[in-house]
Order: C-alpha cells, then structure tokens, then sequence
C-alpha cells in the first residue's frame, strides 16, 4: 500500500481497500479469493489496511488470530468447493431455506419481525440505495438484473465512495471533500450501519464453516473502523 503523510487520506484509502477486500469475500466464492486466503495475500492486506485506518494492537492480534484459525492450508480448491457450499447453504437457498438474507431490503424485513416475503428489487430499502448510487453516479448496466442492496454491492460503493473521498483529498479539492463526505454518511446513516454490522454476526453465528466464521468476524472488526465506532 503506497503511504501517504495525510492521516484522513490514509484512513479514506485503507477504508476503501477494506471494503473492495470484504466485497470480494461476500460474493460467490471464486477462484481468486480462495487462492488469496492460502497464499495469506488476503491476510496481509486485510491487516495492512486495518493499520492504516488505526486499529488497535488488540484488534490486530484478534485478526491475525482469526486467520491462523481458517481452514484449507494450502489447499484452495478444497477450500473453494467448501465455501460455494458454504455460500449457498447461508444465503441461497430458497424461501424459508435462507438462513441469512444477503439484500438489505430483505435483511431489514425479517429483522423488523414483519411476517410474509420479502420484496427485491422493489422495497422501500432497495429503491432508496438506488437512489443513492445514481446519486453518485456508480450504477451500472450490470446492477439492472439483480438487486442493488447486497452486502456485495453495497461494499463496492462503499468502497467507491471512500476512494472518491481520497482522490479530493489527495487533489486538495475542499469542494468534493465535502460532496463525498456527504454522500458516505447519507449512505452510512440510511443504509450500511443498519444491517451490515447485524449481517456480519449473524454470519459468524449461522456459519459451521470456519473460513467464513473467521471472515465475519474479521469484518466486523474492519466495520468498526470504516464506521467510526471505533474512533
């Protein structure tokens, strides 16, 4: 990671990194980020970002520690086939099956105890985020076939928002420090700080896979850092 003098730049820029990281963890498992979990590639960022942003010696021995404790060694193909299992049983399954709903709509829904099924693509919560992303100008063509509230998505805009922060801090340019401020804490306030740290424990309380125990609580260390409850 390059270093940077700023500390608000750094802290934007590790953020940023942190969710593009989690983002990546969240989808469906590929190839890439069961070999990034082997290698320790996804480790060293994870840390290297988590020290940029100020976590603490405690927090840091808890990740380092969470990582000794993930399962696959140096094996990333039974690492992977475990974790599309793992995915799918979690967050894929259909209807009642779901044991975590991975949308912010639907999330939200159950959470609040409403009774029925919940709505995708068209909730309050949905459209809103949309909303907010158009707002940003980050919606794509991609995000027309499937819901734009997952904790996947919601991580990459999270992430484009503080790399956004970081490029006006880097350029100096007072006016969009306070366009993308703005828009992190509209964001955050509405959206993200409701259910993501909520979604994170569920994963580690729901999880029998360590890989993903350990990713969800590595997470929700990361969280209190980008969220500023840790500050």
């Amino acid at each position: 990671m390059q270093q940077y003098e700023n500390v608000q730049l750094r802290k934007a820029i590790a953020s940023s990194d942190l969710c593009a990281l989690l983002a990546a963890a969240f989808r469906f498992p590929d190839e890439t980020l069961a070999d990034a979990l082997c290698s320790g590639t996804f480790e060293l960022d994870a840390i290297a970002s988590l020290e940029e942003v100020g976590a603490s010696d405690d927090d840091l021995t808890l990740v380092k520690q969470s990582f000794s404790d993930l399962s696959g060694g140096n094996d990333p193909t039974a690492l992977l086939d475990a974790m599309r299992k793992e995915h799918t049983r979690l967050y894929d399954m259909p209807g009642v099956f779901t044991k975590i709903q991975i949308y912010e709509g639907p999330f939200r829904f159950v959470a609040n105890g409403h009774v029925g099924k919940p709505t995708l693509f068209l909730s309050p919560v949905t459209i809103d985020v949309k909303k907010q992303m158009i707002a940003a100008g980050v919606i794509s063509k991609k995000y027309r076939s499937e819901p734009v509230d997952s904790i996947f998505v919601e991580l990459e805009f999270m992430k484009y928002l503080y790399a956004q922060l970081g490029k006006s801090l880097l350029e100096d340019d007072k006016a969009a420090q306070v366009e993308w401020l703005g828009h992190i804490k509209s964001f955050r306030e509405n959206h993200f700080a409701i259910w993501a740290p909520s979604f994170m424990e569920a994963t580690a309380k729901e999880s029998t896979l360590a890989a993903y125990i350990q990713i969800a609580l590595i997470a929700r260390i990361a969280l209190g850092y980008i969220l500023g409850e840790n500050d």
